[in-house]
């Protein structure tokens, strides 16, 4: 495959990550604005976003992972 044609091929992992990314960024913008007006933001509710968002990253590493070692182990034979 050439290389541009990988370059314009977008894959599901990447688009999850850009649009996670994104997410993060109007998240911590809005949480900016909420601390602006009231004084205060909701603890528990910045907590779950990032930890909820780590866990997704964890597991699509993870994925990852396997299948380098699935890809590995299959040239190796």
């Amino acid at each position: 495959m050439s290389k541009i044609k990988q370059l314009l091929e977008v894959k599901t992992m990447n688009t999850i990550l850009a649009f996670m990314g994104l997410f993060l960024l109007a998240f911590t913008i809005t949480m900016i604005v909420v601390f602006i007006k009231y004084q205060s933001v909701p603890d528990t509710l910045i907590t779950s976003v990032f930890a909820c968002l780590g866990a997704e990253g964890g597991f699509m590493s993870l994925i990852q992972t396997a299948k380098i070692k699935e890809k590995e182990e299959s040239e190796g034979e």
